[in-house]
């Protein structure tokens, strides 16, 4: 899988209308080229470009939330000086041998 990163300069602007009570509205500023690939992927796979913009905003601060935890769950491990346990050794402790 290609992973391409571009920087992009993105435009935040809140806005309020009768019937909404807040919007954002995402501006960005890429080249042509990138554009153009935007608008070929919205096109190709007939989706909304606003639902694809939401929902990458959404998975990046999913990503981030689920970083800190990870990073708070193992500073609290190292912390507490507790033995890791397998996986294995976890199903069985929990009694869920049958369930996996």
């Amino acid at each position: 899988m290609l992973f391409i990163i571009f920087h992009v300069k993105i435009l935040l602007t809140k806005t309020k209308r009768k019937g909404v009570k807040s919007m954002i509205t995402v501006s960005i500023n890429a080249n042509p080229d990138i554009e153009n690939k935007i608008n070929n992927y919205v096109k190709e796979n007939n989706i909304n470009l606003n639902q694809v913009m939401l929902d990458l905003i959404l998975e990046k601060i999913e990503d981030e939330e689920d970083y800190k935890l990870t990073v708070e769950a193992y500073e609290e491990y190292k912390a507490n000086k507790e033995k890791a346990i397998s996986f294995d050794d976890l199903v069985k402790k929990m009694g869920l041998k049958d369930e996996i």
